[in-house]
C-alpha cells in the first residue's frame, strides 16, 4: 500500500462539487465494488436516497455515510482518512458512537478501525434488487 493520505489536503464538499462527485461515485462503485455486488445491484445503490434526518448526540449514534474513493487511488490510506475525518467531526458534535450500513467492500477497512458487526440486511433497491450491506458499530 502506497500511503498518500497525508499528503492530500481534504474539505467538506460544497454545492458546486456535485456534478464531479457523482461521477467519481459512479466509477468507485463500479470499480472497486464490482466484486462484491452484480451490476444490477450497483445500478440500483447508484440511486438509492439516504435519510436526511438530523441526529442528537446524546441519544443517537452518529451516521457514518458513504465515502468514496476512485479506483486509481484506492488502497493508499485515503479512505482511512476520510473516515478519521468523519469521525472527528462527530466526536467535535459530541457523539460517542458511530453507525453505519457498510458495503461488503468496506467491511475489512471499517473493522481495522474497530468497527464491530451488528447484523447483515438486505437493503431493498428501488430497482427490485436488493443489497447486502453490514450494520457496524464503534464506541468512541
Amino acid at each position: 500500500m502506497n500511503d498518500l493520505s497525508s499528503l492530500l489536503q481534504y474539505r467538506v464538499a460544497e454545492a458546486g462539487d456535485i456534478p464531479v462527485l457523482h461521477a467519481l461515485i459512479e466509477q468507485s462503485v463500479r470499480g472497486l465494488q464490482a466484486g462484491d455486488y452484480s451490476p444490477e445491484q450497483m445500478d440500483g445503490a447508484l440511486g438509492t436516497d439516504r435519510d436526511e434526518s438530523l441526529l442528537d448526540p446524546k441519544t443517537d449514534a452518529a451516521k457514518i455515510r458513504a465515502f468514496f474513493v476512485h479506483p486509481e487511488w484506492a488502497l493508499r490510506g485515503i479512505g482511512s482518512r476520510i473516515l478519521e475525518l468523519c469521525e472527528e467531526a462527530a466526536r467535535a458534535e459530541g457523539f460517542t458512537r458511530f453507525e453505519m450500513g457498510a458495503t461488503l467492500t468496506g467491511v475489512p477497512l471499517y473493522r481495522r478501525w474497530g468497527y464491530a458487526e451488528l447484523e447483515r440486511i438486505e437493503l431493498p433497491l428501488a430497482n427490485g434488487a436488493s443489497l447486502p450491506i453490514v450494520r457496524m458499530t464503534k464506541a468512541v
